[in-house]
């Protein structure tokens, strides 16, 4: 029955008695679709002419009623309006006016095609996505990497990769023509060669490409610290002096005068060797330039990217001239340089990006809908652990499955617990998660009864056989009993298993299996135990 309140007016009272007759009802049937079309749309900027912008426009004035009529389906004609304006009332009747001139078939037809648009589009980006040959090629390279073991990186494992002391006795070693990486002055010429062509850029006088090329190098004399200089190149017979100020994680000295070391470098070159021509190399991992302006005519920035691919060229073109020893030193120098200095992108990071910064909408909604691997990892669990006679779950909390032996609820002493309010359990049984892949543990929580609590945790500790990774001691709060050592998961479990069936299987089967094999063996120790404790509770004092 209908029962005019105090604020409603007859008008709307005798429209709404009026809305029970099954023409209005259908008029209100066909009103549906149009807050949630108007809301497809608002999204939409693409339109194919004039004539759907037009068809969009009429809509703008609609939004507040389109929000009362969430639930109405598809709009007719005029004479429908009338059932909505004894609906909405005097208030909405300005409003409803604005869909007077919406009741064309050809411009609802536009409103279907548009509301497809967004639709369509992302089927159609994902579908270009799933196609892509840079897809199929990254997805080869990452099943290649991962069936190859991981480079030795011999400088980090010591700790030394980051000291300039290290880097520069590697590299007056390699530039010493006569040392014993057995490639001669294969990598001194290379070096020198950068180097010049890169002074030729910046502008600053040194040797030119031909001179190194057509120079004899062999009697090239590589020092170490000679007038504080990192390393100090000398060819008398060529006239030729080559200084390099080493700078790995710390910039250029500065003097409280102001005066910068490279400057002092530099004047001692001149005072020395006047005759010569000098070459000055600024080499850093970025190859970043001197901070005093006055010394950016001097020296010539180098960086160590350059260095890690002349190491790697001096490899692939010296390969039978180099010992086994010599190029696995080598590869161990370039290793470190290409992991702990100049980290480079390698093709798997590139082409990642490069699939990424194409198909970014379509990975977008790829992650919007990725599996909610917790949540359904629990609902799983929740239900391989009903299906065990005898085993009753307990209080459900965010990342937790609990459940306990109903054995357990025999003993008084059991329910003593307060960890877990409302629920009484002094131990559980808990499903935990790392990194959203499950594991078992069994947990001792807080309780009223720390004598219980005492003998349950000495009962574990004295079967190992039964109990793994018990805790070293008991403590106040939580306190494991038992732990397994194995996640229920690995990582190859969170494919195309997932979703058919074969993920679940196997949740279902290791469940299975400890309730089988492990379960048995801890709930007897633990039954066990709870009877000597409530026996010896029963026994009168003193005895």
């Amino acid at each position: 029955m209908l029962t005019p309140t105090d604020t409603e007016t007859p008008a709307q009272i005798d429209a709404l008695r009026n809305f029970a007759a099954a023409a209005e009802l259908a008029a209100l049937g066909k009103l549906a679709g149009v807050a949630a079309v108007a809301s497809q749309l608002r999204g939409l900027h693409n339109f194919a002419d004039a004539n759907e912008l037009a068809v969009l426009e009429k809509l703008a004035c609609t939004a507040a009623v389109a929000s009362q009529l969430r639930g109405l389906h598809n709009l007719a004609d005029a004479n429908e309006l009338a059932v909505l304006e004894k609906l909405a009332g005097a208030a909405a009747v300005s409003q409803l006016r604005g869909l007077h001139n919406f009741a064309d078939a050809d411009e609802l037809a536009v409103l279907e095609k548009l509301a497809g648009t967004a639709a369509t589009s992302q089927l159609r980006g994902l579908q270009d996505f799933a196609g892509s040959p840079d897809l199929t090629r990254l997805n080869a390279l990452i099943a290649e990497s991962q069936s190859q073991p991981d480079e030795l990186d011999w400088f980090a494992i010591i700790g030394e990769y980051g000291r300039e002391s290290v880097h520069s006795n590697f590299l007056a070693w390699l530039l010493n023509p006569a040392a014993s990486h057995g490639v001669g002055d294969y990598f001194l010429k290379k070096f020198l060669l950068h180097t010049v062509a890169q002074a030729e850029i910046c502008g600053i006088g040194t040797a030119t490409r031909a001179d190194i090329e057509n120079a004899d190098w062999s009697a090239t004399t590589v020092y170490l610290e000679r007038h504080r200089i990192d390393i100090l190149m000398v060819n008398s017979s060529n006239g030729f002096v080559c200084a390099i100020e080493n700078k790995i994680f710390s910039p250029e000295g500065i003097s409280k005068d102001g005066d910068s070391q490279l400057t002092w470098y530099r004047e001692v070159l001149e005072r020395d060797y006047s005759a010569f021509t000098k070459h000055h190399v600024f080499l850093s991992p970025q190859g970043i330039l001197p901070a005093q302006d006055k010394e950016r005519k001097y020296w010539t920035p180098a960086n160590y990217t350059t260095v890690r691919r002349l190491v790697e060229k001096t490899l692939a073109d010296n390969a039978d001239s180099i010992s086994e020893d010599v190029r696995v030193f080598l590869r161990q120098y370039a290793t470190t340089l290409r992991r702990n200095i100049v980290p480079e992108a390698t093709e798997i990071q590139q082409l990642a990006r490069k699939i990424y910064l194409e198909h970014r909408e379509a990975m977008a909604l790829i992650y919007r809908h990725q599996p909610d691997w917790v949540p359904e990892t629990m609902q799983i669990l929740k239900e391989a652990v009903a299906e065990q006679k005898g085993w009753y779950l307990d209080k459900e909390a965010n990342g937790f499955v609990r459940f306990r032996s109903d054995v357990w609820d025999g003993f008084s002493a059991t329910r003593t617990g307060t960890g877990w309010a409302p629920s009484l359990a002094l131990l559980l049984f808990e499903f935990k998660f790392s990194g959203g892949r499950p594991y078992l543990e069994l947990m001792l929580g807080y309780g009223t009864d720390e004598k219980v609590r005492e003998k349950l945790f000495e009962s574990a500790r004295q079967n190992p056989a039964a109990f793994r990774r018990t805790a070293n001691s008991l403590v106040s709060g939580y306190t494991r009993l038992h732990g397994e050592a194995d996640y229920i998961l690995d990582d190859s479990d969170y494919g195309v298993g997932w979703d058919d069936g074969t993920t679940r299987a196997k949740i279902m089967a290791w469940v299975v299996s400890f309730a089988q094999t492990k379960f048995p063996a801890m709930n007897e120790v633990i039954i066990n135990c709870l009877r000597e404790y409530e026996a010896g509770q029963s026994l009168p004092q003193g005895q």
